[in-house]
């Protein structure tokens, strides 16, 4: 598929943000992060925790209905 002389690629990659970035967008600390990993969808790359945007999202929305 072209878009403008374009050609256009699906990316169907997962995106993964770290910590800080996770706090940033949710507007909450990197300390509140930390302190409820065990509530957000995450895994640990060496030292580093990543969170998939797109879990974490169902699982916040998830909460939202309980």
């Amino acid at each position: 598929m072209h878009a403008g002389g374009v050609e256009m690629v699906s990316d169907d990659r997962v995106k993964l943000y770290s910590a800080d970035q996770m706090a940033s967008m949710l507007g909450v600390t990197r300390g509140w992060i930390y302190t409820n990993k065990w509530q957000l969808p995450h895994f640990r790359i060496g030292k580093f925790l990543r969170f998939d945007v797109e879990k974490v999202m169902r699982a916040l929305e998830r909460c939202k209905d309980e």
